[in-house]
């Protein structure tokens, strides 16, 4: 029923069985991006809610489109249909609604790349062609895992240097009282954080430089020792 064979798709999933469920006991998102069978990523979040301590995880996946914090659901992408697109189920727990956007016409290329250790100006390559618009994902961790502690999720886009956003929400594993956070910006493309009771860590921050005829270049404002993972869809 999608009307065209896709080029790219974007899904998003609240990980909940009915379109117009409200969970009351937990805060639950799953993002994910696929243009091949052969390239597909994703990232999840939860948290529990009404705990002794906090209860959150994550997960963040280099081959599957879409992914639940648990694993418990995932899904690879087959093929790009010429009426839309088919799945394959490798784990699945409940029939939980995924929203798809999909996309037709244009280039597109995903992939991912690690946080420079340092500050500094750094161009991703061997995208093959200028972009027009690029989006970034991550879990915030240096590794792809199913599931990990501490429930955080970065989103950043931009199309222009003057025209990007940013925004991170985290929430603090085994913390009594739970320690939450979001930040939302519009001066910078990308940050990851983690969340601390009095103010949240502000741990790596980018902005958008430039569209390059081979990819895109990003300036690395702040930039601590870890090698976090960042998805992009471009």
């Amino acid at each position: 029923g999608v009307g065209f064979r896709p080029d790219a798709i974007i899904f998003v999933s609240p990980f909940s069985t009915a379109l117009t469920d409200v969970k009351a006991d937990q805060a639950l998102l799953g993002v994910g991006f696929a243009v091949a069978p052969t390239a597909s990523r994703s990232v999840s979040m939860n948290s529990i809610d009404a705990q002794a301590a906090a209860n959150t995880t994550y997960a963040q996946s280099a081959t599957v489109a879409i992914t639940s914090p648990a694993g418990t659901e995932q899904a690879s992408l087959v093929s790009m249909d010429s009426d839309g697109f088919t799945l394959n189920w490798s784990a699945t727990e409940n029939e939980d609604n995924v929203f798809a956007l999909c996309l037709r016409g244009g280039l597109y290329k995903l992939g991912s790349f690690t946080q420079p250790l340092e500050a500094s100006s750094v161009a991703t390559t061997g995208i093959g062609f200028r972009p027009k618009g690029l989006i970034m994902l991550s879990a915030n961790s240096a590794t792809e895992a199913v599931p990990g502690d501490t429930a955080k999720m970065s989103i950043g886009a931009a199309s222009s240097a003057t025209a990007r956003h940013a925004i991170w929400a985290g929430d603090l594993d085994a913390a009594d009282p739970m320690v939450t956070g979001v930040r939302m910006d519009n001066d910078q493309v990308f940050f990851m954080m983690t969340p601390a009771a009095a103010s949240n860590t502000l741990n790596a921050e980018a902005d958008f430089t430039s569209f390059d005829a081979d990819g895109f270049t990003l300036n690395w404002e702040t930039a601590d020792a870890v090698a976090r993972v960042v998805i992009y869809l471009a």
